[in-house]
């Protein structure tokens, strides 16, 4: 069985089919290269991170400890006031890096990698973290988080391990920054080259 698969990145028309059982990833790796598929990947990611969430936040509302609610109780509040700050902030960096391979910006400072590597550890992260919160059920295959907590380790693994996006990551970053010093000694090399405007007499 096969899907047809059509869409326009910067401003080129991509359109192929691709087996039921192939990842969209590998079509587009394909086509676009690995810095498109990146942000692909994290969003995936935090689909994994933002379910855990929201399944945590229900499955919590309406129990009580000690006569009072657990949503409640300020050591809850703060694990997953972090838990949903994390996942914000991933979100906020693979829906840039999107943007920029969307419109043709180059993603000279590791972008790409950046949202991906950025959303598999807060994925991996935030099951665990949410698993505590919940406790022995949560260890059960009865709870989707058990679930989760095994799928979120594929994303710091496939399309580039978290260590070599950050080897990734380091490398832009330098060549960008070597980039900025070029052209920064470039603008003042060319300011200082220019003929001083003589100055006007002043009138006795």
């Amino acid at each position: 069985m096969t899907i047809s698969v059509a869409m326009t990145v910067n401003g080129k028309s991509v359109s192929g089919k691709v087996e039921a059982r192939t990842l969209l990833v590998q079509f587009l790796r394909e086509h676009l290269g690995m810095v498109m598929t990146r942000p692909l990947v994290g969003a995936s990611a935090l689909g994994i991170a933002q379910a855990a969430y929201e399944w945590t936040l229900e499955y919590l509302d309406g129990q009580s400890e000690g006569g009072k609610p657990v949503l409640g109780e300020q050591r809850i509040q703060q694990v997953l006031a972090d838990v949903a700050t994390e996942i914000e902030a991933a979100r906020l960096l693979v829906q840039r890096a999107a943007w920029m391979g969307r419109n043709g910006i180059p993603m000279r400072g590791g972008q790409g990698s950046m949202s991906k590597l950025k959303a598999g550890d807060v994925t991996m992260w935030a099951t665990t973290t949410l698993m505590d919160l919940v406790g022995p059920y949560s260890w059960s295959t009865e709870c989707p988080l058990e679930k989760w907590f095994r799928d979120a380790k594929i994303y710091q693994l496939f399309e580039g391990t978290a260590e070599i996006q950050r080897m990734v990551i380091s490398r832009m970053q330098a060549r960008e920054y070597a980039e900025r010093l070029g052209y920064a000694a470039e603008v003042a090399e060319e300011a200082m080259a220019e003929k001083p405007v003589a100055e006007e007499p002043v009138p006795a």
